[in-house]
């Protein structure tokens, strides 16, 4: 039955990503629900009604967004988030059903695809659990819902049947990525005018707000022990379509994009060739007064010229995941790069005007304090613009996580605690967790908290309006670390 405007009219889908803040305080939703938006542009092309709730945005707490799911009364619930997640994409589903008992629940995202058991188990709210990605099953997800597949036909899926968790074979992904249709900002509660962007505090960097996040490619070709996605294939979009997506972006209203790729650069000379496909469609359109952010691989495939291409297309920052200062730890993560590579690509960025970001890990097995130590000798050597440290967390679908798990030393599956920056949840054979957060709190009181980073952070104080409500609390922020700089010898 169909209404005028060609719309299913009696079937609903609402996405929700879910509001985590109820349990961690304050808003995780800088950025748009990218596959959520997704999928609903696929149901809505399909003639179905579709629509984005981000609960998290919205900061809405548990009774606000049971009124919500009331007012919209859709025949199905899709609820998407990542691993930190997994506790509010619970507590969603399980308001979710209490409010509509007949409506059909599904969750999907990184957290559910890797444990659908623990999903499963723990909410009968959720109907079944989606693995992967969505875009090539969600139409038969929905046909099973309305009765016209059977269950045991649709990939990727996983469910419960008489006590019996059924992991179906999963679907294929995605080939074609330029086939997926653009995301439904349209379909979005709230709009995009609500979101800053991804890292607020690099709009003194030159990244203005608001920020647009898009996805150029998706899967890693490289095998890192502490990723999943390396366990996806490897696809890029045509450069063509890339720029028509940054144009949409900036109808919208966005002042700069972060692409939201694993590795934008760095894998490989094919990609090189891509970015500057892409590089010469901004420049031909005249877009190149925008901001760019992208992330990065140090290697031998870093070459002066593309970045000085990338520089001329409005490119500010590239964020490289470094991970250690020790060829040791290099190998043992298989990060497949050498510290020759790592100090020759901050030279050329340095060369070609880019911005460059460090990424940092600490507590992977293996790991000593020597060589932490030596990965303070190699930020004080490559001088990066910003450095961001991070406790290594076994995420559930990586090696490190069943390795870990194997020799028993994950102590905590709260994945509440799985936040990256504040607490160690394992122990290695070299550390203990309390040894792994103290290693972690001196390199970011030595690295990221140091005199240079700070004065740019109060300079930002004084001359921005916006921020001298923020003066008073980063005068004293400065003067309770002035003591432990003092004391912190590498």
């Amino acid at each position: 039955m169909w209404d005028g405007n060609d719309k299913i009219f009696f079937m609903k889908i609402l996405f929700i990503n879910p509001p985590l803040h109820n349990f961690l305080g304050g808003c995780h939703s800088e950025t748009t629900p990218l596959g959520l938006m997704y999928l609903a542009a696929i149901l809505e092309k399909n003639n179905y009604e579709a629509k984005v709730l981000d609960a998290e945005r919205l900061l809405l707490n548990w009774d606000d967004l049971a009124l919500k799911i009331k007012t919209e009364n859709p025949n199905i619930i899709g609820i998407g988030g990542m691993t930190l997640g997994t506790p509010a994409i619970l507590k969603t589903a399980a308001v979710c059903k209490n409010v509509l008992p007949n409506v059909k629940i599904m969750v999907g995202g990184a957290g559910p695809t890797f444990e659908p058991e623990r999903m499963l188990q723990k909410e009968s709210a959720i109907d079944l659990v989606v693995r992967f990605e969505a875009e090539n099953n969600i139409l038969d997800i929905i046909n099973y819902f309305t009765g016209a597949k059977d269950i045991k036909d649709v990939k990727g899926i996983a469910y419960q049947e008489a006590k019996q968790i059924i992991i179906n074979p999963p679907a294929e992904y995605v080939k074609d990525l330029d086939s997926i249709p653009l995301p439904a900002y349209h379909l979005l509660e709230p709009s995009f005018s609500n979101y800053s962007g991804m890292h607020r505090g690099f709009a003194y960097y030159g990244m203005q707000m608001p920020n647009a996040v898009i996805m150029a490619s998706r899967g890693c070709p490289h095998r890192c022990i502490f990723c999943s996605n390396h366990k996806t294939p490897n696809r890029r979009r045509d450069p063509k379509k890339i720029v028509d997506e940054i144009e949409f972006c900036l109808n919208l209203g966005a002042k700069s994009i972060q692409f939201y790729d694993d590795e934008f650069i760095g894998t490989s000379p094919v990609q090189n060739s891509w970015v500057e496909a892409i590089c010469d469609e901004i420049i031909a359109r005249n877009l190149q007064h925008i901001s760019y952010l992208v992330q990065g691989r140090c290697s031998p495939f870093i070459k002066l010229e593309i970045l000085q291409k990338m520089k001329t297309a409005g490119f500010k920052w590239v964020w490289w995941g470094v991970e250690s200062g020790s060829q040791k730890m290099l190998d043992l993560m298989k990060k497949d790069t050498t510290l020759a590579d790592i100090k020759n690509t901050f030279k050329i960025a340095h060369a070609a005007g880019l911005k460059s970001l460090m990424f940092i890990i600490i507590g992977l097995p293996g790991e000593t304090k020597k060589d932490v130590y030596e990965t303070g000798r190699l930020i004080e050597n490559v001088n990066p613009d910003q450095v961001r440290f991070h406790i290594i967390t076994p995420f559930p679908g990586s090696d490190l996580w069943e390795k870990l798990k194997a020799k028993n030393q994950i102590e905590d599956y709260d994945f509440l605690h799985y936040n990256t920056r504040f607490s160690a949840v394992h122990h290695t054979d070299e550390l203990s967790a309390k040894e792994i957060e103290n290693l972690y709190k001196m390199m970011v009181l030595r690295y990221e908290s140091n005199k240079k980073n700070l004065l740019k952070v109060m300079l930002k104080s004084f001359y921005q309006p916006s921020e001298w409500k923020n003066l008073l609390p980063r005068l004293q922020k400065v003067f309770k670390i002035i003591p432990q700089w003092i004391k912190i010898k590498l």
